[in-house]
């Protein structure tokens, strides 16, 4: 069977900027764009230019710099269009992408006009873009599974006729079925044959209210579309948009391929989870859960090498998390490899430690709590340092801020004062423990408990990636940089005596 190569069009900078709750800066955007193209992807939708003077520089800016590459969405009038056309002017023009209603409904209620207007208002946007400079046109068809099929058939042909490269057709409602979407894109290459022979690009655009954007995308290309347009972790209007790194790890499920380049991706699905503050510890390929391993059967399999990842370039690292559903084989890979410990040769104590953390009743217990409970069940192992009280601080004078934290440790009899400051409490934690790097922090949860996971590199190069759950971030960061301490400090010497 024909594997066929996918255009990536990546719209992070535009839907998944429309997302609610944030909006990149200038900055943000511009470093996302740089990571996308890094990564692999074949266009870039840098932005609705005219929504912003932002909006304006960063698409001008990515124009000069990425030229020929960066794709600008714009209202279907002349007027807006011959205004975003201009940010190509001096560089390598890249694409316009145009959108019209197409189902009956939101045709009347966006533009008041029926669907032989949309026809004619079709043709000419892609006529005047042309003329403006632009090297291509996309034009969207949105709401695009709700259309009558015979009329998105020649909406689709009026746009190829008049000099648009490439249809976009867009379940903007979200309310596709993978089955349904894969059918319209079916007739689509059958009634047009530009698309057929790809002469001319078919395009989906699909969002996530109903959980099936991915799903729905990857049913598109096995039926014959030739380019996506996805968002990294999904982002955008609503529920979201398919997701970047979910459609490129089931390519290959659909007999296609893509640009992307998995050992870059990771970069990016940080920084995005980063600018905004978009991360979940369940989601698909980038939750910090995806490769974490809690349950005793599942432990059990890890350790004899039945369970290996589905992901060539995970996000995240593998963990064994220690809780009451865990077993012995838990237990043993824990101890193993964040303590320095081998219990294989002490099989009473191992079902000891197993013992009490089935019957202990926490939801889950870090390394520095296994060290304390290892501890408590034989002498021969030193307590691990502890955090005894904890204590933060934030001063603001005119527009800087400044938050403070103080942790007294103790470790046997010895108490240990760490205090650090900074802009964030993130700042703050870290000149508190100046020998360990915050890689990355992702919090999530709400009405005041958290979930907070961190990723955090020590001198020797060790990482750990670390989860923990309270109502304080701060304290919740810092008990996250103690593990790592306790962990360092048991590969540095036996914790045994």
């Amino acid at each position: 069977m024909l594997v066929r190569r996918i255009i990536i069009f990546d719209t992070t900078l535009r839907d998944g900027d429309q997302a609610a709750g944030f909006a990149f800066t200038k900055e943000e955007k511009i470093t996302l764009a740089r990571l996308l193209f890094a990564a692999g992807a074949d266009i870039v939708e840098s932005g609705f230019a005219l929504a912003s003077s932002l909006d304006y520089e960063v698409c001008r800016e990515l124009a000069v710099e990425f030229p020929g590459a960066t794709a600008l969405m714009c209202r279907c009038n002349k007027n807006d269009i011959t205004r975003t056309a201009k940010l190509f002017k001096g560089v390598q023009a890249g694409i316009l992408h145009i959108s019209l209603p197409v189902s009956k409904g939101l045709a009347m209620a966006k533009m008041g006009m029926a669907e032989r207007e949309i026809l004619t208002m079709a043709k000419e946007a892609v006529s005047i873009a042309l003329d403006c400079g632009a090297a291509s046109v996309e034009l969207g068809a949105e709401d695009a599974v709700s259309a009558d099929r015979e009329f998105l058939a020649d909406y689709c042909q009026t746009a190829l006729e008049a000099g648009a490269r490439t249809i976009n057709i867009a379940d903007t409602m979200g309310r596709s079925l993978p089955r349904q979407i894969s059918d319209l894109v079916r007739f689509l290459c059958d009634r047009v044959g530009e698309f057929r022979t790809q002469e001319a690009i078919l395009s989906v655009h699909c969002h996530n209210d109903r959980g099936l954007a991915t799903a729905n995308t990857l049913s598109a290309i096995e039926a014959g579309c030739s380019q996506v347009e996805v968002t990294a972790l999904g982002i955008g209007e609503r529920a979201g948009n398919a997701t970047l790194e979910e459609v490129w790890v089931n390519l290959q499920s659909v007999n296609a391929f893509c640009g992307i380049v998995g050992e870059k991706l990771k970069t990016l699905i940080k920084t995005a989870m980063s600018f905004s503050r978009a991360a979940s510890p369940l989601k698909p390929i980038s939750g910090w859960n995806v490769r974490a391993h809690s349950s005793g059967i599942h432990q059990h399999g890890v350790k004899n090498g039945g369970y290996s990842s589905p992901i060539e370039q995970p996000i995240a690292p593998e963990r064994i998390v220690l809780s009451r559903h865990s077993g012995r084989s838990g237990v043993l890979m824990f101890a193993n490899r964040y303590c320095n410990v081998d219990l294989g040769g002490t099989p009473r104590l191992l079902g000891k430690l197993t013992e009490s953390l089935k019957n202990d009743g926490k939801r889950t217990i870090g390394i520095t709590e296994f060290m304390a409970l290892l501890a408590s069940l034989d002498r021969g192992f030193i307590s691990p340092m502890i955090c005894v009280s904890y204590s933060e601080t934030f001063e603001a004078k005119g527009e800087k801020s400044r938050y403070a934290i103080k942790a007294a440790l103790r470790h046997v009899n010895t108490e240990i004062i760490l205090s650090g400051s900074g802009k964030n409490t993130l700042e703050a934690v870290s000149a508190a423990a100046p020998k360990l790097l915050i890689d990355s922090v992702s919090v999530a949860g709400h009405n005041g408990n958290i979930r907070l996971y961190a990723e955090i590199t020590a001198a020797s190069g060790r990482l750990y990636a670390i989860e923990r759950s309270g109502n304080a971030a701060g304290k919740l960061l810092l008990e996250c940089c103690l593990d790592a301490i306790n962990g360092e400090a048991a590969f540095d010497r036996p914790i045994s005596g």
